[in-house]
Formats: C-alpha cells, structure tokens, sequence
C-alpha cells in the first residue's frame, strides 16, 4: 500500500511525503517553507522575479509575462494586483529534499533515492482575495535555473517537469536549453518556457512512478455538531517558525487516511470480507454523456484503483471477491458516479459507466449564489462553507448543480449507487448532484447548522404529490442511499423543496425495496 501525506498551510508552500508498506505506528517528519520570494504587480505589466543562489553569481528567476492571467477555480480572466511567491532550490543541498514534494519517506539521503533533481523551482500566484491564479492558454512564462556546482555535466538541453498535486508525481513536460546569461556573459544557465504555474524541477529522475489518487469521502461528518475537525487526523500540520523559515511535523498513529463518520450511524462492514481472499479483474470503459471516452478518470474500489487511458478504457487487476464492492468513478471536471457490484465470483467487464461534465458557476463565500438547472435550484447562503479541516472559507467558491428525473435512460445511467442494471431496482422521482470546491479545486463541506435549499419541480411523471416527500442522501463511504429529512410541497403544487445539511447527491422519494 501506499499512502501520501500532505502539509498544507495557505502563508507556505504545500509539501508531501510518500509511505509504502508501513506495519506499525509511523512518524514522519516534514517541513514546509514560506517562499523566498514575493512580489506583488499588475496583471497588465507582468514581472521579473529574480532568486539569488550563491553571493551575487548565481541565481534562479520567473519571467511572468504582461497580461494573460486566469482564475484556476472557473477559467475566467482576471486583471489586477497579483501576489507571486517562488522559492528554488538545489535538490543537493540538505533543505533541497526536506522541501522537495514527492519524495518517498525515508530515502531522502539514501544512495537510491526515488527522486533526484538538479534543483527546482516552486510557484504560485494568487489575487487579493487569494483565489489561485493560472496563464491563460495562449501565454507562457520563461523560467532560468542556474547551472549549480553539483551539475557535472551539462548537455544542451535537459527535461523540465512539474509536479502534479492530484495525483502526487513528477511529470516530465518540456526541455531547458543551457545558455548564455546574456548576450556579454559568461555565465551559463538553463532556461525553458512553461505554459502552467507549478513546481517545476530540472532534469528529474525518478526510480519508481507513484500515482495516487486519494478519495476523501468530506462530506460525511455530522454538521449537527459545533466542531467538525476530527480529532486524530493525521493530517494535521504544527507550522513551527525555524530560523531557516521551515515549518511542520505531522505525526501518525496507524491509521493515515482517517476520515470522519456519521455520529449517528452504524459502520457498515458489508463491503469487507478478510476471509475471502480470491481476486479478480474488473474492466470497462468510462465515457460522457455523448457516449466519448473521458481520458483521466480515476476508478477505485475500496482497494485497488486506476485511471483510464485515451480510449476511456480502465482495467482494475486484484479486487477481492467481497460481497459488496463499490466502484467509485471521479473526475475533477465531472460529477462523480458509482456502481455497486455483488458476489464477484469470476472476472467482469462492466457496461460502460456515464459521467456528465459540471457546469461551474463561482461566487465569494461572502456571498449569497442560487444555481438552476432546468427548473431544479439549489440556493447556497453566504459564509457556510467550511474546509475539509473544518477551517472557516471566506474566498471563491465553485459550485455546480446537476437535475434528473430518474425514469429516464440518462437518469438511470447517472444516478449513483445503482448496480449495473439496476437488480435492486431503486426508484426514485428525481435527484440533484451537487458538486462544490474551494479555489483550489478541494471539496468544501457545510458549517455547523449552516443549510443550503433543494428545489425539486413537480413532474408529470410523479405518482402522487402528497403535502411531503422522502428526501435521500448518497453515502459515498457506505455505498448506498441514506434517508434523511423531507422535502415540502409548495402552495402551488408546483415544486417540492428542502433545507439540507450536507453537500452530497440527494434524491427525492427515492425507494429502495
């Protein structure tokens, strides 16, 4: 197994350690540091920003250009004051792979590290407001590395790659050229042009590729209750002020990917069975609503998981033949589908699984935001929104709705939770995914006693129209439908609505029998 750690904290640079094959209690050491540099300037003139490395003879820098910067949470384009912060630094020296993200832990100084690097360079620009800030498409930023004294041989041109916080792994993308500082100089320097603010190192290596998607169910804590941290959450970071300006240590105890329960629910075991150790292979295809395979999406059993390839086609290789297995399909520019699969006895190639593009619609967390869809709402209120951590967010919030009737194919194919052709025959009148993610595209959960309001349309469809209806949330970590609440008929007999404390998939009369 594998497990990744990560050390956030909004004034520092974000870090992340990998753990493989851990039996027992396990501390790890991490820091993270402020960035070396900052600077502010206008979107309209761009900036140079300049790191020196050695006295006043070498140094990394960011050529950011003039214009040509967007939102990352909605891709709009934005004009004013941006915050910049960089930090290089040469993986030989001993704060170089403190700092360095991906790294496995342990192997840091070993002889046979899992990564290496000539240096690398970290970036982040970010508006007043603190919403995370990319080039736009048709923009590039040109970065220089200076050729370091542990740099032995220099050839022409070396790989540049960034680094992928979704999935944790160094990707190679582009080259740097060895070059003249300038036109009178001596000295030489690596320089290369990116079309995306990320980390980005010099001529990486790497022995092993570490892909990790992980899948937080953060939407699944009790809001009922004043204090929606987790005590235990081994994710929790202490930022230290050192004199080298790092900061941090996360500590665990076992169990590294705690995630919070509902106060009031029993644990279900039903997809557990540590008896039954046969596996199987699980295989399919994932596509879009037009029947287009989606490259990317992230397939995971409670176990195993995968991403699909160009075709949209994935493959799962060891799953265990328990009696329930959800499959868990996620995409970050998609709303995520489910299937439940039961006494798995020989190798399945499943139908194709169906998940619909989102709609993204952004607005302050100060502000109010009503979202439709067809003649389905969902009213967000202001300042409800708490991080993962259960931290107050006060900045962009993106938010995405999306309504079905469920006697339709597409209805069907969409709503999570079912089994492949439906054999426990769930029924349901309608449901609306929600999806809702903070400027860094991480899931936003709802504060204590804070509501946000589904507005259901009365459809032709509907059997009866009684003066209330069942009202069912999805249960990612369970895998099932919850019932929970009901939704209230208008005066006008033209729509049901209802107050929901949670941000999840909800389904109106959904009856399971």
């Amino acid at each position: 197994k594998k497990v990744v750690i990560k050390l956030q904290n909004a004034d520092y640079f974000n870090n992340s350690r990998i753990l493989t094959s851990f039996e027992k209690n396990t501390t790890v050491n991490m820091k993270i540091e402020k960035p070396i540099k900052t600077v502010s300037f206008s979107s309209n003139l761009g900036a140079y920003i300049k790191q020196y490395t050695s006295g006043l003879t070498r140094y990394a820098s960011i050529n950011l250009p003039a214009s040509g910067y967007t939102l990352r949470s909605t891709n709009d384009a934005y004009v004013g004051t941006i915050n910049a912060k960089m930090s290089y630094h040469p993986f030989s020296s001993r704060k170089g792979k403190l700092l360095m993200p991906g790294i496995e832990n342990g192997r840091e100084y070993n002889s046979t590290n899992t990564i290496n690097s000539y240096g690398y360079m970290r970036i982040e620009l970010v508006d007043e407001e603190g919403n995370v800030l990319d080039l736009a498409s048709n923009k590039e930023a040109t970065l220089i590395f200076p050729v370091d004294t542990n740099i032995s041989k220099r050839p022409n041109n070396i790989t540049l790659s960034y680094f992928n916080e979704a999935t944790d792994t160094w990707i190679p993308n582009t080259n740097a050229t060895l070059t003249k500082e300038n036109n009178t100089s001596t000295v030489y320097v690596y320089k290369g042009t990116i079309s995306a603010l990320k980390s980005w190192s010099l001529d990486l290596y790497t022995d092993k590729t570490f892909h990790l998607n992980i899948i937080s169910d953060t939407n699944e804590s009790d809001n009922n209750v004043d204090n929606n941290s987790s005590n235990g959450d081994n994710n929790n970071s202490s930022n230290n002020n050192n004199n080298d300006g790092t900061g941090g240590t996360t500590s665990g105890n076992g169990d590294m990917n705690n995630s919070n329960t509902e106060n009031n629910e029993t644990e279900d075991n039903s997809t557990t069975n540590i008896n039954n150790t046969t596996k199987y292979k699980i295989s399919g295809t994932i596509t879009d609503t037009q029947n287009k395979p989606i490259l990317g999406a992230v397939i995971s059993t409670k176990s195993e998981y995968t991403s699909t390839d160009s075709n949209g086609s994935y493959s799962l290789e060891n799953v265990s033949s328990t009696s329930k297995i959800m499959l868990n399909v996620n995409h970050s520019n998609y709303f995520d589908n489910s299937r439940i699969l039961h006494s798995l006895t020989k190798d399945a190639t499943l139908k194709a699984i169906k998940i619909k593009k989102i709609s993204p619609h952004a607005f302050l967390a100060l502000n109010e935001k009503v979202i439709t869809d067809g003649s389905a709402s969902v009213y967000f209120p202001s300042n409800a929104y708490n991080t993962s951590k259960g931290k107050d967010y006060l900045f962009s919030v993106t938010a995405s709705i999306d309504y079905h009737r469920f006697n339709t194919p597409l209805g069907k194919a969409l709503m999570p939770g079912l089994t492949e052709e439906n054999t426990e025959n769930i029924r349901a009148y309608s449901y609306i995914n929600l999806k809702v993610i903070d400027n860094k595209n991480n899931p936003l959960k709802l504060k204590a006693r804070s509501t946000i309001t589904l507005t259901f349309p009365v459809e032709a469809t509907f059997l009866s129209t009684p003066a209330t209806l069942p009202l069912s949330y999805y249960n990612v970590k369970k895998g099932k439908w919850m019932k929970e609440g009901e939704a209230t008929l208008s005066t006008d007999k033209t729509k049901y609505t209802a107050k929901v404390k949670r941000i999840s998939s909800w389904g109106l009369n959904v009856i399971i029998p």
